[in-house]
């Protein structure tokens, strides 16, 4: 038996609602020759009465492993996967008609990756809006900016061929924002032969059930990703692959997350915020405050402490009304 084009990863918890529609889409959208690889995780059986109607089909494989965690689950769907393609969907999410193009793009232009464009939808179908992209084709640039909340990096629009990819795998110690870690480990590895199809490849859904992203308050979850970024920075720079672009991106990004966690952990934004003013002394945090006189005037740590008693306030504000919300499952990028 030849191997098949693409394999679509589906990793799964407590979702059987939802599973079929996501085993569905793949199957249906990537064309004939295709695998679906299911990898429930954890203490979970109930896939097994929402995959009942394709027990018979040799497309589609189930693989349980006893740890629940989504990366776990990926890499045991990578480690079997034959496709000559490769593909990460999670079991709430969809893919569109369209995800077709991806496979021919990939085929035709020899490319690594590909991208597509990704739908926001609501728990009963109705659009929610179409996630925003980078405007800029440099990769590493796309995933870092993704920070600032493009859908660059959400799986369901992401492609890959599998080879380019066969040495990375999804870092189990990351709990949060899996795919923006996942997506800065590939930038690392290697340069990327990428394309992009503009159309919508598929649907991020929103719904209340338990998920491990969420719109909870900044505390001390990013800064493993400051770490990352602070890492990616360094390999670039040791292996000459940095350029002005990707440093403006990089520093940009530290910023973004000093600004954001400032009011919460003031020591230690500042010392993150200062690594992005040596990357980049023209840096600033992302808020037009700092464009305007007097904070355009001043050293932008400075700025940050001098607001940082208002902000304080303002956080614990908008905390307290996103606990209470009445939609609190509904994400935005």
């Amino acid at each position: 038996m030849s191997a098949p084009l693409v394999s679509v990863i589906i990793p799964t918890y407590q979702r059987p609602e939802l599973l079929p529609r996501a085993v569905e889409s793949a199957l249906t959208y990537q064309g004939p020759d295709v695998e679906v690889v299911v990898v429930p995780n954890g203490p979970d059986n109930s896939w097994k009465h929402s995959l009942w109607r394709w027990t018979s089909d040799a497309r589609v494989r189930v693989s349980p492993i006893s740890t629940a965690h989504g990366n776990v689950a990926r890499n045991q769907g990578m480690a079997l996967a034959t496709g000559k393609y490769i593909r990460f969907l999670d079991d709430d999410d969809y893919l569109l008609e369209d995800s077709r193009q991806q496979l021919t793009r990939l085929e035709g232009e020899s490319a690594e990756v590909c991208s597509g464009l990704v739908q926001s939808v609501d728990r009963d179908g109705s659009s929610l809006g179409q996630l925003t992209f980078p405007s800029t084709r440099d990769f590493v640039c796309a995933t870092v900016d993704a920070l600032y909340g493009t859908g660059f990096t959400q799986p369901t629009g992401l492609i890959f061929l599998r080879s380019s990819i066969a040495n990375c795998r999804w870092d189990p110690m990351v709990e949060r924002t899996q795919d923006y870690a996942w997506m800065m480990d590939i930038s690392a590895a290697a340069e990327r032969r990428w394309v992009h199809v503009p159309v919508p490849v598929g649907a991020w859904v929103q719904h209340p059930a338990k998920r491990v992203s969420s719109n909870g308050p900044i505390r001390r979850k990013e800064q493993p990703f400051v770490k990352r970024l602070l890492a990616l920075y360094d390999q670039l720079t040791a292996e000459n692959r940095m350029s002005f672009q990707r440093t403006q991106a990089i520093a940009r990004a530290l910023w973004r997350y000093a600004h954001r966690g400032f009011p919460y952990h003031p020591f230690y934004w500042s010392k993150v915020a200062q690594r992005a003013r040596l990357m980049d002394m023209a840096s600033i945090p992302p808020d037009s405050l700092y464009q305007r006189i007097p904070l355009r005037l001043l050293n932008p740590i400075i700025g940050e402490w001098l607001l940082l008693p208002p902000r304080r306030l303002t956080r614990a504000l908008r905390d307290v009304r996103s606990i209470i919300s009445e939609e609190p499952y509904k994400r935005r990028l």
